[in-house]
């Protein structure tokens, strides 16, 4: 949806304004970090954080289209989703890493630990 709405505006403007108006309101953009607990993991949270109330898009509203407005709304939302992916995608890294020892954990108990106990409760018991 992103590259259709600026492939309509890149109709309406021309490629090279286009990319003028673009270039020329580069944001610098932030993420928020933070982390929460899952099942015992601590998991990251990251999160796009919005400029000021009522901020400009960084280029003239009033030499520009609608569409060159669109294009940039729809490219703002992929970056906020690209971001939400991060997240899930570092989150089930780390609960599978956490599942992986849990599962490692239970196999010692179950194949070392307690036919150990059991051997040697036989001794103890003779």
């Amino acid at each position: 949806m992103a590259y259709r709405s600026q492939t309509v505006a890149a109709g309406y403007h021309g490629y090279i304004a286009l990319e003028k108006e673009f270039a020329a309101s580069e944001a610098d953009l932030r993420v928020a970090t933070g982390s929460r607990n899952v099942a015992g993991v601590r998991t990251p949270i990251f999160q796009l954080e919005q400029g000021k109330a009522g901020a400009s898009w960084g280029f003239s509203l009033i030499d520009t289209s609608s569409a060159v407005d669109e294009a940039a709304e729809s490219f703002r939302r992929c970056l906020e989703v690209v971001i939400e992916l991060a997240e899930l995608q570092r989150n089930l890294e780390l609960l599978g890493m956490e599942i992986k020892r849990a599962k490692r954990v239970s196999n010692a108990l179950e194949y070392v630990v307690i036919p150990n106990l059991q051997v040697t409760i036989k001794h103890l018991s003779i």
